[in-house]
This record gives C-alpha cells, structure tokens and sequence, in this order.
C-alpha cells in the first residue's frame, strides 16, 4: 500500500464553485501518490454522501504557508462522518501542479509537458555529452531535439538534458563530481491544449518505446508549460516550466541497463527515422490495444508461467489476424485463400497451401488457420519453428492451446510439454513481433526480416544447448 506524507492544510475550491472548503493535503514525491481530505465542519447529523460530486475534473487551492497547487482528475476514494462535529471526503488525484493555482477558466491551457523516462539512453543513442578530440568531456551544445512525429495538431519529439559541466575552478575542488543524464518524451500542441491531452500522447509513445526495448519503463518526472495567459496571471515569467506530480511517477530498484541490452531491442530511435513511419502506430493504436496488452504482460513480468504467457501470445496472434488480416466468415476467407494468398502461387503448389490454410476450417475460420497464414506471411519470410515440422506448428500450437485451456487429457500427446513451452513462447513472440513491426510503421520487409532473424538466432542456439545437454545426460 502507498505510504503517503502529511504536506500541510490549507483552503481549496472545488472547479467553478466560489465556496472555498477546508483541506489537508497528503503526497508521497517518489511514488506520486496524492490525496486531499476536504473537511466540511457542522452542527448535527452527518451530510449527504453527494454534498460533493464524485468526480473532480480539478481542485485549486493553497496551503497555509502559501504553497499554491492545482489538482486534476479527482476522484473521490472515501466519506467519513465524524457525527456533531465535521464531513472528511477524500480524493485521489491524477496529477498535481505544483507552485500555480490555475484558474477555472484557463485550468486546460499548456502547450507543453515534458516527460522525463529513464534507462532509455541506449535506446535513443543520443547523449547529453561528447568526448573532445583531446579525450576530454564537454557538454553535446549543439546537439538539438529529435522529432518522432509531427503533424498540425502536435508533435512528439526526444532530447536528453542533464547537468552542467564545471564552469569555475572551485567547482572542482570537492571529491566527487556527479553528471546526470534526463532522456527526455517531448510533446508538444499547436494550441492550448487540457493536460489530459498530453498524458494520453505520453501512453502511447511509452508503449512504444516498451515494445522497441522489450522492458518496461518508468516515469521519474513530468514538467508543464503552460500559456502566458496563465502565466500572467499567476505572476509567473514566461518561460517557467511547472512540476507535476502524478501517479504516473513510479521509481523501481531494477537492474541497470547493460550496453549489451540494445542487442535484444526490436528498433531503435535512428530505426525510427531511417524505415519508421510513426503516424501508422498513431492511426492503429487504438486497434492494437489488446494486443499489445498481451504482448506487454509477458514483457513487463518476469514471473509469469510458461502457461500463461504461450496462452497469451497465441491470443495475441490471433487476435491480431482477426483485426488486421481477416475477421469474417468462412466463405469469405476461402474466397481470399484463391484471389489474394494463392494468386501468384504456381498451381503445382496451390493444392498443398490450400490445405495448409483451410486445416479445419469448415464453418468458420479456426486459429490452426490463422496461424497457418500468419506463419506463410505471404511467403516474404520463412519463420523458425523449433522441433515441430513447419508444416505442423499450427496444429500443434493449436492443440497445445485448447490442452492448456482445457486440460483435455485427449490432446495431452499431441501437445507441447509444459517444460519445453518457453522457447515455443518466443517463436510465436518472433512471429507477433513481425508483424507488430508493420503496424508500428515499419514496413520495409528486409528491416523487418532482419529484426527477427536477430531474435531467432538466440533461440535456435537454445534449441541447440538443449540437444547437446540432452545427448550427454
């Protein structure tokens, strides 16, 4: 459970309401837990459980040290009645801003936030410093932002800020000199923009830098602009940056990242700009959802079963056919096996791809045969199937998945071992992953081609130290 600090009371007024309410206000600055308990004193029996609304869009207010802060996207986690005496309803916030009490009519007014992630140098392959011709360190000044993807609405960009270099001689007279490094997501909107609309931008790059990195990310720091007509108001210069605390920040004791980690990385940042086109992974995102869910989960835990992630990554194959390949019925598809799959094929071959493809579909399109077209992947790559024949993987894969479903005790024969389903679990990944790349803008085959081959490598040696181990045991 988050453990949360007491920060100070204060007075707060709750969106476009003029009555100003009594607070207490709670954070924890390394987890990004928020909470405000407002307090309602009265004489007699307790309020109504609706005295306040549910949900808040946003809460403005000040402590009584003068510490001014506007909160967002409030909602209400607990009431507690102290009877004869006073009301405590508590709310949980998405995000805090720090230092600004933002008025009602303005609370939706940035331009740009900043999102600072960590342990993704490598991945950017971007620093904030560079070695001198006379192998000394100096400051990378020249070096300018990166751009993801940019359109007339907002734009997506990467730079890494970091700490100064010494620029007087007595700041090198202490022991120990420490440079930090702050790879940097920045998103920014043509106009004004509601903070909400930033923080759904961020989830998507997130997601795809996850998938690039294969590891999930955290967030360690947000930072706000908002307009100058906020600013003036507030008595701010113009080109202040305003902290944000959120319950997105999440920092984890995990294991630094190796030089040797980029190896594993489906794409990189210089990927993006060479064979990406990002406004591909915008438009399909919202379709790729649940497949990059599933994706994700086995990515992000490193205790998951064997079980649970060969079950996930069959449903995110299949999953993805439906959505993006084909997701009607039978005669349909039967209809694309002859005009679309097996047009160019020669005819001595139609006959046996045709039986490949249709497995045991016969009144609607099964998984066998989804995997089936999956796996030909219209014959522009020939995937690694471990110790099951090529032409067998999507009945074997199939039947593993309806044992482990259902526990079938027919198909327990015909079925991969509990114990060998791990790298069978990465072949399937191999084979979402190429396709994943396609949706995630990058189209070129041979990239694409070469990405998986990569991966393929490192289990095809593991098939080989098992052989090897198994002869000799």
């Amino acid at each position: 459970m988050l453990s949360l600090n007491f920060t100070g009371s204060g007075y707060f007024k709750i969106e476009n309401q003029d009555k100003k309410y009594h607070g207490n206000l709670y954070l924890n600055p390394e987890q990004g837990g928020i909470v405000l308990d407002i307090e309602i004193f009265h004489k007699g029996g307790p309020l109504s459980y609706l005295k306040l609304p549910i949900k808040i869009d946003y809460i403005s207010g000040e402590l009584t040290n003068g510490f001014k802060l506007t909160l967002i996207n409030c909602i209400r986690t607990n009431t507690h009645s102290y009877v004869g005496s006073r009301d405590t309803f508590t709310y949980a916030a998405a995000f805090m801003l720090e230092g600004i009490k933002i008025p009602e009519t303005k609370y939706n007014q940035f331009t740009q936030v900043n999102f600072v992630i960590p342990d993704v140098l490598l991945w950017g392959e971007k620093s904030k410093y560079k070695i001198n011709d006379n192998y000394s360190l100096a400051e990378n000044l020249n070096e300018s932002e990166i751009k993801i993807f940019a359109n007339s609405q907002f734009s997506i960009g990467y730079n890494v800020f970091g700490t100064m270099l010494p620029v007087v001689e007595t700041s090198l007279l202490v022991e120990k000199i420490t440079l930090t490094q702050k790879p940097t997501i920045i998103i920014k909107a043509e106009s004004p923009q509601e903070f909400n609309y930033f923080v759904e931008k961020y989830k998507k790059i997130k997601r795809y830098i996850e998938i690039a990195m294969k590891k999930e990310i955290d967030l360690i720091e947000i930072r706000s602009y908002p307009t100058k007509v906020i600013l003036e108001e507030n008595g701010f210069d113009y080109d202040i940056s305003i902290k944000v605390n959120s319950s997105l920040i999440k920092v984890r004791n995990k294991k630094s990242v190796k030089l040797s980690d980029r190896i594993s990385y489906l794409f990189k940042l210089s990927d993006i700009d060479e064979y990406g086109d990002f406004s591909r992974y915008i438009k399909n995102a919202d379709k790729l959802e649940p497949i990059i869910d599933l994706y994700l989960d086995i990515v992000y835990s490193n205790e998951i079963s064997a079980v649970r992630a060969f079950l996930n990554v069959t449903q995110a194959l299949e999953t993805y056919h439906s959505r993006f390949i084909y997701g009607g019925n039978i005669k349909g598809y039967k209809k694309r096996i002859e005009e679309i799959i097996l047009a160019k094929r020669s005819d001595s071959l139609k006959g046996a791809d045709r039986k490949f493809l249709l497995a045991n579909s016969k009144s609607f399109v099964t998984l066998e045969s989804r995997l089936a077209e999956l796996l030909l992947a219209e014959f522009e790559i020939h995937f690694y199937t471990g110790k099951v024949d090529y032409k067998d993987f999507p009945k074997v894969i199939t039947k593993t998945r309806n044992y482990y479903t259902h526990y079938d005790e027919k198909l327990k024969k015909q079925s991969i071992k509990e114990k060998e389903l791990s790298p069978y679990v990465r072949i399937l990944a191999t084979i979402l992953e190429y396709y994943l790349l396609n949706e995630l803008g990058f189209g070129d085959v041979e990239f694409r081609r070469s990405k998986i081959w990569e991966s393929v490598d490192n289990i095809r040696t593991g098939f080989e130290i098992r052989d090897i181990e198994e002869n000799h045991s």
